[in-house]
């Protein structure tokens, strides 16, 4: 058989290729930097330490026990969620009593905490972050008879572990509105940095996503079947290959200096957008925090252009050269002196542009497309085109909408349930960068 081990986090995508003929290679199965792995194939579960876990009664040693075997076991067959009630098999330190689970590990160097009770699921989650619930509304949010606080819920969720959740699940227990889809609105702050969400049953809401970022190197293999080293960090780099063979590789810091593109860029926007003409940006920033409203309110694809300088230093031998757009929000078709370079639709936003990177001028043309609530939620300040009920469902098809004429009110949206308000937060959208041209060293 053969096995693939791929380490996703939220949202991400790879494709695995499997090939009718391959060369025979001595594949590597670990690359470290300056004497700490990067990465490696025996390593086939995070390996985390469990630092401390106690279960029982916070603030009561007498009915609280030590279960750091128990938990360490669990990871050993794979179990990183389980229920807070498996720690009572050996042995319930407070017997009737709700009892809580805390747990303090490490994961390559960083140290984190889970906290959660019976009846709740516990996550040991290499990507835990901290979160503070500000507030989290539930239900049909025009009608407080039909809305639920649960703030409460989800930061129990969140100090358990959980980075992830189903809208619907909120309303196990106590549903605010049966049978009618309900809206959840979130704020919190993750890592200190605030976040708004807003999102209905049938979608999951992701509370910490990874930050997925160029890795500073990795391994490629060479038409000879040789594995070669591409960084874009100085350092001492070994490679261990399944032969038993180290490659030794030093890359010196005088030879990686990231350039930032860094505009001005012109954008265009389509004409239906309702602007004269392109819009200088002299700093790459979301629409979201443009003043003009045809920007701010913006769903679709615009377009950036701009003209940089590539000095001959980019183009050293053994050297080649990254585009790193930076955050992308959402998707971008990327042109470079007039070749396409195809659409990047996942982050990290990174592609060798070695062949096609010139010496002095080069002319970068990224077409960005985002989402579509932004519009939705600019349509909502203007006003009514169709007649609805109070919770934004519609009650009749409008005739201008039946006769194929655009909305009497300049509305640019058109859906039979409004989900979205006018005060509502806007996602971030566009190129936001920034924007770099990233030498990565080739031994």
């Amino acid at each position: 058989m053969t096995r693939v081990f791929v380490t996703l986090g939220p949202s991400e995508s790879v494709f695995v290729v499997f090939r009718p003929q391959a060369r025979r290679i001595d594949p590597a199965i670990t690359l470290l930097a300056d004497g700490k792995p990067l990465a490696t194939v025996t390593e086939l579960a995070p390996q985390i330490t469990i630092e401390k876990a106690i279960y029982g009664v916070p603030g009561d040693p007498a009915r609280s026990r030590d279960v750091r075997q128990e938990v360490r076991a669990k990871l050993a067959a794979g179990q990183y969620r389980f229920p807070v009630t498996d720690m009572a098999a050996g042995g319930d330190p407070a017997y009737h009593v709700v009892k809580t689970l805390q747990v303090e590990y490490t994961y390559r160097d960083r140290r984190f905490s889970v906290r959660a009770r019976d009846g709740d699921s516990v996550h040991i989650n290499p990507e835990a972050a901290t979160i503070v619930v500000e507030k989290a509304l539930y239900g049909v949010l025009d009608d407080p008879k039909r809305t639920r606080d649960v703030r409460a819920l989800v930061q129990r969720w969140a100090d358990a572990g959980e980075s992830s959740f189903p809208v619907a699940r909120l309303a196990a227990g106590d549903d605010p509105a049966f049978g009618i889809v309900k809206t959840l609105v979130l704020e919190y702050t993750l890592e200190g940095k605030r976040v708004s969400i807003r999102a209905t049953d049938p979608d999951t809401v992701v509370l910490a996503q990874a930050q997925s970022a160029p890795p500073p190197a990795e391994l490629t293999v060479d038409g000879a079947g040789q594995v070669r080293l591409r960084a874009s960090q100085p350092g001492r780099y070994e490679i261990r290959l399944a032969s038993g063979q180290v490659l030794k590789r030093t890359v010196a810091p005088a030879l990686l200096q990231p350039v930032e593109i860094a505009g001005p860029w012109e954008v265009t926007f389509p004409q239906p957008a309702g602007l004269p003409g392109p819009i200088r940006f002299d700093r790459l920033v979301s629409w979201t925090e443009r003043p003009e409203p045809q920007v701010k309110f913006f769903s679709g694809t615009a377009v950036y252009r701009t003209r940089f300088t590539a000095a001959d230093a980019l183009r050293q031998p053994g050297q080649r050269v990254l585009l790193d757009l930076g955050n992308v929000q959402v998707i971008a078709r990327v042109r470079l002196n007039g070749q396409d370079l195809g659409v990047w639709w996942r982050a990290p936003f990174v592609r060798d542009i070695t062949g096609v990177l010139a010496s002095g001028d080069n002319r970068l043309e990224v077409e960005v497309t985002n989402l579509w609530p932004n519009r939705m939620i600019g349509d909502e300040h203007l006003p009514e085109d169709s007649d609805r009920n109070p919770n934004g469902t519609l009650k009749k098809w409008p005739d201008w909408l039946l006769a194929g004429k655009p909305s009497p009110t300049g509305r640019q949206t058109f859906t039979t349930w409004r989900l979205w308000k006018k005060g509502d937060p806007l996602l971030e959208s566009g190129l936001v960068g920034p924007v770099r041209l990233v030498p990565v060293v080739c031994q």
